[in-house]
């Protein structure tokens, strides 16, 4: 098993703690769940997809 792979599963289910400035509030959220989002944000402007490396490719076959 790759070190990139055991890391990413020894964090999944991993909380990151946030500040909402807007609501001026405390929050958590789970990292699965910000990478969903952030790769669906700079996944239809076309930037950047955050990935193992495996994933990473397959996106890569998918795109072109």
């Amino acid at each position: 098993m790759s070190e990139s792979l055991k890391y990413f599963r020894q964090k999944k289910g991993q909380w990151i703690w946030v500040y909402d400035m807007e609501t001026n509030r405390r929050k958590k959220i789970e990292l699965q769940v910000l990478l969903n989002r952030v790769n669906h944000t700079l996944r239809h402007e076309n930037i950047m997809y955050f990935a193992l490396e495996s994933e990473r490719d397959k996106f890569r076959e998918e795109c072109r």
